[in-house]
């Protein structure tokens, strides 16, 4: 079977903004930040579908797998040839259902994106233990509307063809995957835009829901005074404040039976409010040497997919892989947002200590704490389908496992409470010519954090908070003197649990494999003569070529994707004109 995947994306993006600070006296000043946006943006999400036969009926294929110890990254090798365009068809290779002649699936959803924003404050500046008060109004609003157009590609006649010469892009070659015949490949993008693929309109219940609407309006009250005094001697300053956050968000989308005309709009909304106290304390506690103490209660806002009013499901076809779930296997599963969804929101404890050593060494620590008050996360769940209609169009003899079993999962996005993140940072910063005038014009920039978190959506397993790695390290030596420059930088990121895209452009849970990237940059300044203002530079990042991989959960072997995108060269050329 051969897969064609194809993304195309036309977008555009109009913005317009106004600040105007007006001084009123020698006592205040008045501010206001008038600001618009829209993205506009189309998606085609093209699967062309090619094979042996229609359903299974073409040559069988042996395919024989290797995984190495230590590298993961699996080979592959059959017996079946995929490179003759005469027999390999386009078609539905796996009979997955669907109208006659079906060879694939579309998406092609549109979206708009509008943002609003005003800010209006008022400072009074004071002289005593406070050097000012701001006080004021931010109102945003946010509006989404996603129509998601998606479907079935068919073959203008028939139930497999070949493909046309005209889009025929040669061979691929597969060895890297262990094949020796290579594939086909053709450009499926240029037939759906000429016209040679048709379009039959999914209304099952999973593709319906992917149109949906959310608005959100958040208005907060805020108040800030500004420290400017003294502790027990040493100069003081930071600010404490406190904001009032009222969130009103609403849902739409629609809800289908699976008939073409049993199509339902649904609206579903939520209102509430935050307060949001926080405080920052700097302690110069010496001329190069300083302390700051930070808490405060912060919050996160939802994404506005996860707000999406939608749940859809489908209906697994017989002979494909089941939902495993609890140890069983399901052939119903659904998804979809949460129109009450609720921010993330923690309590935040941070402290820092910082030593300056003249103007380009320092050194600094840090820790911190945030208990987690509401997070988000998809919980998957048990659901009885009876009634559920199989998908349109479909053979029901193909899907007699569903008929029969209609206890299936649906995963919906939740907020859960409880847990912590916490962690320490490092930042060293050592200019040569500290340590000896021989490294004059050297230096070494270190940094690392060193991350821990846990929360317990299920109640029973405990994982780490996704997009936290435990250990990320960042390392920089360079020289700067008589106009050159040179750099290298290596960031180490260790392993962690991620939410990448798949081919839809849906976020899933994957565990990330740790990665290292090396940079380089080298550049020179004419600082005389005629060329005087002239700076040339040369960069190229991801010199080693690191690999994007992803793995499943304990078994980082299983590499479910590896990705190589190459190194990036970049010259450039810049002249200042005094």
């Amino acid at each position: 079977m051969v897969e064609n995947y194809t993304n195309d994306r036309k977008a555009s993006l109009d913005a317009v903004g106004l600040n105007t600070q007006y001084k009123l006296n020698d006592n205040w000043d008045l501010m206001a930040d008038l600001a618009y946006s829209k993205v506009e943006r189309d998606d085609i999400i093209l699967e062309s579908t090619a094979g042996t036969g229609f359903n299974k009926s073409g040559p069988k294929d042996t395919i024989t797998f290797d995984t190495p110890d230590g590298y993961g990254l699996s080979t592959l090798s059959g017996v079946v040839d995929y490179s003759n365009f005469d027999t390999t068809f386009l078609t539905d290779p796996g009979g997955w259902g669907g109208p006659v002649g079906r060879a694939g699936y579309v998406k092609a959803p549109h979206i708009e994106d509008e943002l609003t924003t005003i800010k209006l404050a008022a400072t009074r500046h004071l002289d005593n233990v406070f050097s000012s008060v701001s006080f004021g109004y931010t109102g945003t609003h946010r509006e989404k509307d996603k129509k998601g157009v998606e479907g079935f590609i068919t073959l203008p006649s028939g139930i497999q063809a070949v493909v046309p010469e005209k889009y025929r892009m040669g061979v691929t070659d597969a060895t890297f995957l262990g094949g020796s015949s290579g594939m086909i490949s053709y450009d499926s993008l240029a037939m759906w835009n000429d016209g040679y693929f048709g379009f039959v309109q999914d209304v099952s219940q999973d593709s319906v829901k992917r149109t949906w609407n959310v608005d959100e309006h958040i208005d907060v009250l805020f108040v800030k005074a500004d420290l400017d005094t003294q502790l027990f001697g040493y100069p003081l300053t930071g600010n404490i404040g406190v904001q009032s956050q009222h969130a009103k968000q609403t849902a739409k989308s629609y809800f289908t039976d699976g008939t073409a005309t049993g199509t339902k709009l649904k609206s579903e909304s939520a209102d509430y409010t935050d307060i949001l106290p926080s405080a920052n304390f700097n302690f110069a506690i010496a001329d190069d040497m300083t302390l700051r103490v930070g808490a405060g209660v912060t919050i996160a806002r939802p994404r506005m997919d996860d707000m999406a009013a939608g749940v859809g499901y489908g209906a697994i076809a017989d002979g494909n892989q089941p939902v495993q779930f609890g140890g069983n296997s399901y052939y119903w599963s659904g998804s979809g947002g949460n129109p009450t969804l609720k921010p993330w929101k923690a309590t935040a404890v941070d402290i820092s200590w910082e030593k300056y050593f003249g103007r380009k060494g320092y050194v600094s620590i840090a820790g911190f704490h945030k208990t987690l008050n509401s997070y988000i996360f998809n919980q998957t769940l048990l659901r009885d389908y009876t009634g559920a209609a199989l998908p349109a169009n479909a053979n029901p003899a193909l899907y007699s496992l569903a008929n029969a079993n209609r206890i299936g999962t649906v995963s919906v996005m939740q907020n859960g409470s409880g847990g912590w993140i916490k962690g320490l940072e490092a930042t060293i910063s050592v200019p040569g010519d500290m340590v000896t005038s021989y490294l004059d014009g050297f230096g070494l920039i270190l940094s690392a954090a060193f991350n821990n978190s846990e929360i317990n959506p299920s109640g029973t397993n405990p994982i780490d908070l996704p997009g936290l790695s435990k250990k990320v390290i960042n390392t920089t030596i360079y020289y700067e003197k008589y106009g050159f420059s040179a750099r290298l930088s290596n960031r180490y990121r260790g392993d962690f649990l991620g939410e990448v895209p798949d081919y839809t452009n849906s976020l899933q849970s994957r565990y990330v494999a740790a990665e290292s990237l090396l940079d380089a940059q080298l550049g020179y300044e004419f600082q005389s003569s005629p060329l005087k203002g002239l700076s040339l530079s040369f960069s190229a990042t991801n010199i080693t070529n690191e690999p994007f991989k992803l793995y499943t959960k304990g078994n980082k072997n299983n590499v479910m994707r590896h990705e190589v995108y190459g190194s990036t060269y970049l010259f450039g050329v810049n002249y200042k004109f005094f």
